[in-house]
């Protein structure tokens, strides 16, 4: 990767990341798009590098939610049991596919999303 590339990520970075402190919806998409677009980064690869840094701020998160008493504990530990399943799942998927299928899941992932938030 040169710096170049690694400039232009950066940049594109910065408005992922004000998007995804409004929004949040997608981001995960966007984050693998310039990773492996414009970074040069193979898919799972990309989905290793999101998944991480997904790890770190929502670590950040749970500890400022906590602190403030804001976390429905049960609730949330049933959704990381399902969100864990799903990664185990899915990481072991999709290094066994190939990155063809990824990419074929990935834009059917990106136009229903995109159908969901235009129309509904």
């Amino acid at each position: 990767m040169d710096a170049r590339s690694q400039w232009i990520g950066a940049f594109f970075f910065l408005f992922i990341g004000v998007y995804g402190g409004f929004v949040q919806a997608g981001i995960g998409f966007l984050v693998i798009a310039v990773l492996s677009m414009v970074n040069n980064l193979s898919l799972v690869k990309s989905n290793y590098v999101k998944v991480f840094a997904a790890i770190v701020y929502t670590g950040v998160s749970v500890a400022v939610f906590a602190y403030e008493g804001k976390i429905i504990w049960k609730v949330g530990l049933i959704l990381a049991i399902g969100h864990a399943m799903g990664g185990w799942y899915a990481s072991r998927w999709s290094v066994k596919a190939g990155e063809v299928w990824i990419k074929r899941v990935m834009i059917v992932s990106v136009l229903a999303m995109a159908v969901k938030l235009w129309f509904f």
